[in-house]
């Protein structure tokens, strides 16, 4: 092999390959910007305001449920009972609210059930979903003043961890 016949990588070369290959990189990267922006703009639709109030709301019934001082206690079977015992801060039962929620698993809400409760004793508010397997599951509960309120004057929500034939 003869000296002349090698050919050497020099700088020009590597200056080539560098500028080609981000070149290419940008070209992409610009395919992809064209795409992802022509598809979705990112926009909310104006909704982001709305979303603010809403959350301040929150904040605000948050705050009012602290004032009230309210516990649960929440117990269920796998026989299907489940039972919530509600207190004032001083241990007193709290009385004639019209309580519902649901019970679901916490990775599935293809098994999220539906509950209605009945106040079953002073304070005590019972609901039967059906039997439930057992392992873990979340229960949210809602309790409106009556009826035919709309207004949730307290929420809790609570994961729970049934044993086998409990």
């Amino acid at each position: 092999m003869s000296a002349a016949s090698v050919k050497s990588l020099t700088g020009k070369h590597v200056l080539a390959i560098i500028l080609g290959f981000f070149g290419i990189m940008l070209a992409v990267n610009m395919v992809f910007l064209f795409f992802a922006l022509s598809t979705f703009n990112g926009g909310e639709g104006g909704k982001a305001y709305q979303a603010g109030l809403d959350y301040n709301r929150t904040i605000a019934a948050a705050r009012a449920q602290e004032q009230l001082g309210w516990s649960p206690r929440i117990e269920a079977t796998t026989a299907g009972q489940v039972t919530v015992l509600l207190t004032d801060r001083n241990g007193a039962p709290v009385i004639a609210l019209a309580v519902s929620g649901d019970i679901g698993r916490p990775a599935a809400d293809k098994f999220t059930r539906p509950l209605v409760f009945k106040e079953v004793r002073p304070g005590t508010y019972a609901a039967e979903p059906g039997a439930l397997d057992a392992g873990n599951w979340v229960i949210n509960l809602s309790a409106r003043a009556n009826t035919e309120s709309e207004i949730v004057i307290y929420r809790a929500k609570e994961r729970l961890w049934l044993k086998p034939n409990s």
